[in-house]
């Protein structure tokens, strides 16, 4: 789910409905507009997709980014 407002940041909510670990590649988090850094919004963990190339979600797990204009 991503929202996107013009005079704001992305937001996008990941969720894995599924009881099995999910990866999602780079390409998938560059076209939620994830392509650089982002803040995960529950923890507050800063995030470099460009150093990770991707994200790992757990069974049922879910995350909130924002782009980090940092």
């Amino acid at each position: 789910y991503q929202r996107v407002h013009p005079e704001a940041e992305n937001l996008a909510v990941i969720c894995n409905f599924s009881d099995h670990p999910q990866i999602l590649d780079q390409g998938v988090l560059q076209s939620m507009g994830l392509g650089g850094r982002a803040i995960e919004l529950i923890s507050g963990e800063h995030v470099n997709f460009h150093s990770t190339g991707s994200l790992n979600l757990e069974p049922f797990q879910f995350q909130w980014f924002r782009t980090d204009p940092a």
